[in-house]
């Protein structure tokens, strides 16, 4: 990267940045807003980082380091917000997980434990915000191992192809050029 583009390149960066962290305050606006302004943030930054010349293994440590973040807004909006009952105690459970994960991987750098402590979490969150009755004890306690199991498999399946197989799933968009 030459002078003018390493400039351009952090000027993208730091607007991301601040992008994605504006986002999560977004979430005690309206959380759901919140939510898909900061999913679509996450899902287009790596292409924009990888075409101003950033390499997809420090955008990785970018991207989960912003993930955690999001993730601990949701938690904190989980524990103000959400009645205590079944629903919440999974959700507490799943973000234990993805937490633990994250920390193995900043010490690692092995993406393959992302795939092993998978980012349930989040998902589930976003069932419980879309899907308000998904808080509800009957509806929980009906179908909530199928719900849970459908959701894994999807998230498994997710997170292998990001970063055991590391496909960029933007490259099945007409005419993106992934560079990674």
């Amino acid at each position: 990267m030459n002078n003018n583009q390493n400039k351009y390149g952090k000027i993208i960066l730091y607007t991301i940045l601040i992008l994605r962290i504006l986002s999560i305050g977004l979430l005690w606006v309206d959380v759901l807003l919140g939510y898909i302004v900061c999913g679509l943030l996450d899902g287009v930054d790596g292409d924009i980082l990888g075409r101003v010349g950033y390499e997809r293994n420090w955008y990785q440590k970018f991207d989960k380091r912003l993930d955690q973040l999001f993730y601990t807004g949701l938690f904190i909006y989980g524990l103000l917000y959400f009645p205590q009952n079944v629903i919440y105690w999974v959700l507490f459970f799943t973000f234990i997980i993805r937490i633990v994960g994250y920390f193995i991987y900043e010490k690692t750098y092995k993406e393959w434990l992302l795939f092993v402590f998978p980012n349930i979490f989040s998902y589930l969150f976003l069932i419980v915000i879309a899907i308000p009755s998904t808080l509800e004890w009957d509806f929980v306690f009906k179908a909530p191992i199928t719900m849970l199991l459908l959701l894994t498999i999807y998230t498994l399946i997710r997170e292998w192809v990001l970063h055991v197989a590391k496909y960029d799933v933007s490259a099945w968009i007409p005419g993106v050029n992934k560079k990674w």
